[in-house]
């Protein structure tokens, strides 16, 4: 009789997790589409990621031990999206790579508030791509795009936070020193 009750007791907890999953599923979905965006176009592979990494969460035993869900979701997201990606490549015969180009462009779906900031932010990326390391693009979007910490940000690029500090500081250096960025910026302030 008390193994009944154990069991309903785990349904009850596995049906309350699962359910905690899903809103949290479908409150992270929208920014872990648009992440992937920047490392394939193959919106299927980023589906499958997405759900590869809830599932693994459902059936992880270990899940009370998460300290920070977002954080780990993006972490499982990137490494996951990668290994697919990698898997992909072989399949069609191409070269494994290491490091992932991340290209920093924002589709037409990707709300702004207004058009003054959506002509600020279209200054920005073409600097970004032109000027800057697919990594740097990367760091200044998990900052900026999804509001992430250092500490969250140098675990999904697998640095430490001081390297990710420096990198970030960096990259806004390069772009505060840059002239013709500058020029185009007081621009669009008169604009």
């Amino acid at each position: 009789m008390s193994s009944i009750k154990k069991d309903k007791k785990n349904k009850l907890t596995l049906n309350k997790y699962a359910d905690e999953l899903a809103s949290i599923y479908y409150a992270q979905f929208d920014a872990l589409y648009n992440y992937g965006k920047r490392f394939t176009s193959d919106n299927f592979l980023i589906e499958d990621a997405i759900q590869n990494v809830f599932v693994n969460l459902m059936l992880d035993s270990n899940h009370e031990k998460i300290n920070n869900i977002r954080s780990y979701i993006l972490v499982s997201f990137r490494n996951e999206l990668i290994r697919l990606i990698n898997k992909s490549r072989k399949h069609d015969m191409l070269d494994q790579v290491k490091e992932f180009e991340f290209i920093l462009e924002y589709s037409e779906d990707e709300n702004f508030e207004d058009e003054e900031l959506k002509i600020l932010k279209k200054i920005l990326n073409n600097y970004l791509l032109k000027n800057t390391t697919s990594r740097q693009q990367e760091i200044i979007y998990l900052k900026y795009n999804l509001g992430l910490t250092y500490e969250e940000i140098s675990k999904i690029l697998k640095i430490t936070i001081e390297s990710c500090r420096t990198l970030m500081y960096r990259t806004i250096k390069r772009m505060a020193s840059d002239p013709e960025l500058l020029k185009k910026l007081r621009f669009w302030k008169e604009y």
